[in-house]
C-alpha cells in the first residue's frame, strides 16, 4: 500500500508530503499547523515511516489542547511505537477496534 496523500481530522484536511531532502538529515518528519501539512522522509524504512506518520498525527491531535511544546513532544516521542507494537502483538484488539 502506498503512503496516503492526505488525512482528515474533523473539519480539517492535512496534506502528507515528502520532507525536502535538505531537511531529512535533521528530522524524520514534522507537523506544520498553519499550512495543514505533515511532512515525512519517505526514504526511510517502512516501519520508520509508519512510526513517524503516527508521531505527526499525534501532534495533529494534540495541537488544540494547549499542551506546552515540550510535553507534546514527549508524548509524541513515546506513544507511536508503543501503540504500533501493542496493535501488532494483539491482533484481536486491533480487529475489535477497527471493525465496522
Amino acid at each position: 500500500m502506498s503512503i496516503p496523500k492526505k488525512i482528515k481530522d474533523g473539519y480539517f484536511t492535512y496534506k502528507i508530503e515528502q520532507m525536502p531532502e535538505e531537511e531529512c538529515s535533521n528530522f524524520l518528519g514534522d507537523f506544520i499547523r498553519d499550512d495543514y501539512k505533515i511532512r515525512i522522509d519517505f526514504n526511510k524504512h517502512k516501519d520508520c515511516v509508519k512510526d513517524t506518520l503516527l508521531h505527526e498525527m499525534i501532534h495533529m491531535w494534540l495541537c488544540g489542547l494547549g499542551l506546552p511544546p515540550e510535553m507534546e513532544e514527549h508524548v509524541c516521542q513515546n506513544l507511536p511505537h508503543r501503540m504500533i507494537n501493542t496493535l501488532k502483538t494483539n491482533p484481536q484488539i486491533k480487529k475489535f477496534i477497527f471493525e465496522d
